[in-house]
């Protein structure tokens, strides 16, 4: 599962209406007759359903995260949660992130391949794996 990187702007040329809020489902109908269905995470439309089936890998692993510059993680992470507070190098659509001064506790959502140890300074990190 990818978390699609659609904005509230985006969503109105890409037929998806602006959400209502955390957890807002959408689906969305092809010309064939097929559906998926989406939900608003506060960020990001994330994909739960093709077709009208159970959701797929709706729970998702927790894992630690040990920062490395030669991990990659596939599936991707859908997202980490800080432990320690501090800078954190992430790789997502193959460019290297840096995200800046995140607080203690704080979930970044996002399709992440790698979590950098060269300019990682936060710790104590963990990610969900579909």
């Amino acid at each position: 599962m990818a978390l699609r990187q659609m904005t509230t702007a985006g969503n109105v040329s890409d037929g998806f209406p602006s959400p209502l809020g955390v957890g807002h489902k959408h689906t969305a109908w092809d010309s064939s007759g097929g559906s998926d269905t989406y939900e608003w995470n506060g960020h990001a439309w994330v994909k739960l359903s093709t077709g009208g089936a159970a959701l797929v890998n709706a729970s998702p692993k927790i894992v630690s995260v040990t920062p490395s510059d030669s991990t990659t993680y596939d599936p991707p992470l859908a997202g980490i949660r800080i432990g320690t507070a501090g800078d954190v190098v992430v790789t997502s659509g193959g460019v290297d992130v840096t995200i800046s001064s995140v607080d203690a506790a704080e979930s970044l959502p996002g399709e992440i391949t790698a979590v950098k140890a060269t300019g990682t300074t936060a710790s104590n990190i963990i990610g969900w794996q579909r």
